[in-house]
């Protein structure tokens, strides 16, 4: 869990935030929007790219240490 902590403290903030309400605070895509005072879309656009974002750090850092 570490590494995911680390993974996450480098991504860019808005996309942080995004996808620690989406999947710790569990909280939908309106109430995110709501949060950030951005569009849906963009909830969705910030999400999408934290995923890509964590699952390249977290690939590299396996290869890396495995």
């Amino acid at each position: 869990m570490k590494v995911l902590a680390l993974a996450l403290d480098k991504l860019p903030e808005n996309q942080r935030i995004a996808i620690t309400l989406s999947k710790y605070n569990e909280m939908s895509y309106q109430e995110i929007a709501d949060v950030l005072n951005v569009s849906i879309p963009a909830v969705e656009s910030l999400i999408h790219r934290a995923k890509e974002n964590l699952r390249k750090k977290l690939f590299n850092y396996y290869n890396k240490h495995l």
